[in-house]
């Protein structure tokens, strides 16, 4: 997907978030976030991040994007974002809520103002920072279920504990 222009970028990885739909209502097998992880994948494939994913239930899955930088003393970063949406009242939209609409000089998809922007532009950038290095570390979390339960956001803040990576130092 890499382009000349960082703002076309951008919107097309928005796009195709919005469009895979990741809808979650609360029960366990909803959300299928598992085609946003594998978006972030086919995207980050051979740039030079190390790519893990956690995926406790099937069809939910979180992916960590990994830059471990060269100076192993320095303060990390962390990046995080989820990939779901909650469920939409189609009549209340304009459109489709899961295509991209370009209004009035503003965008408008669902998830485009919660979350799938900032996503579309860490991806974005991302294999530019894994290509120039950095001195510090950067972790992209990406998870599943922040809408509805948390559930996806807490396993993998678990998982990455475990792994000795703490979000919180």
């Amino acid at each position: 997907m890499a382009h000349d222009d960082p703002t076309a970028e951008v919107t097309e990885v928005l796009q195709a978030f919005i469009r895979n739909a990741c809808v979650n209502d609360g029960t366990a097998d909803s959300g299928e976030e598992v085609r946003s992880a594998d978006l972030v994948t086919n995207y980050l494939e051979g740039t030079g991040l190390d790519l893990e994913y956690y995926e406790p239930h099937a069809g939910r899955r979180s992916v960590l994007a990994k830059i471990e930088g060269s100076d192993p003393n320095a303060p990390g970063l962390m990046l995080m974002g989820h990939t779901d949406v909650v469920p939409v009242d189609r009549q209340s939209w304009y459109g489709n809520p899961f295509e991209l609409d370009e209004r009035d000089g503003r965008l408008y998809g669902r998830g485009s103002a919660d979350m799938k922007s900032f996503v579309a532009i860490v991806l974005a950038f991302a294999p530019e920072f894994a290509r120039r290095g950095l001195r510090q570390p950067l972790h992209i979390a990406l998870s599943y279920d922040e809408e509805v339960g948390c559930i996806g956001v807490g396993r993998l803040i678990a998982d990455l504990e475990i792994a000795g990576i703490r979000p919180d130092a």
